[in-house]
């Protein structure tokens, strides 16, 4: 929570994918203040209404958007992701592919969601293992990001078909430098991904001149 109000200005925008009840996308607003902007990104309908409630008691509703879909790569626009369903509070998550579930929730991508964003300071993602996927659908909202902190880890990954050396990959070849935010505000230290062979954690992604 200290790290992402330490990552954003008053007036920046931020992209939380993952939003869940809305603790990230809370404190995210309160750093970029009225003047700043943030898109909370929550598929499951029970969830999503937790965070619009969270919002409204917190009076931030006028500086978060909320957004009710699953995002994904681009060959997936037009399905959807099924989601487990079996309890109404904030522990409810994306599925492997192919389980079975009464809950699907349509699929977009970060293109197709954000066409016309000028500017994401911050995009923070956090989906059980599906950040790879959600990065694919986003290449060019991607060029246009300052910062990205990204939840990592291979027993999460590899349920979804990646590694964690797919995702530090692609955000090396998008042009970010990678390094660990494990430590949250102390010095961030390089990414090995040996470390993440059994333990899921925190990267930020930076552009080198930041």
């Amino acid at each position: 929570m200290k790290l992402i109000g330490s990552l954003l200005q008053p007036g920046e925008t931020m992209i939380d994918v993952g939003a869940n009840i809305g603790f990230t996308a809370i404190e995210g607003a309160l750093a970029v203040g009225p003047g700043g902007c943030v898109h909370a990104i929550e598929p499951h309908p029970a969830i999503n209404r937790c965070l619009m409630e969270n919002l409204m008691l917190n009076q931030l509703g006028d500086r978060v958007g909320v957004h009710a879909v699953a995002l994904a790569d681009p060959g997936s626009a037009g399905r959807t992701l099924p989601f487990s369903d079996d309890r109404r509070d904030d522990m409810n998550a994306l599925l492997e592919p192919g389980a079975c579930s009464t809950l699907h929730v349509p699929i977009t991508t970060l293109n197709e969601l954000f066409p016309y964003l000028p500017r994401c300071d911050l995009l923070k993602i956090d989906v059980e293992g599906a950040e790879l996927a959600v990065l694919r659908g986003g290449a060019s909202l991607l060029a246009r990001t300052r910062q990205v902190l990204v939840e990592a880890g291979a027993p999460n990954s590899l349920r979804h078909g990646s590694s964690v050396e797919d995702l530090l990959d692609h955000l090396e070849s998008a042009g970010f430098e990678v390094c660990s935010a494990d430590a949250g505000l102390a010095a961030f230290q390089p990414v090995y991904v040996e470390d993440y062979r059994h333990h899921v954690g925190n990267w930020l992604a930076r552009r080198p001149h930041d």
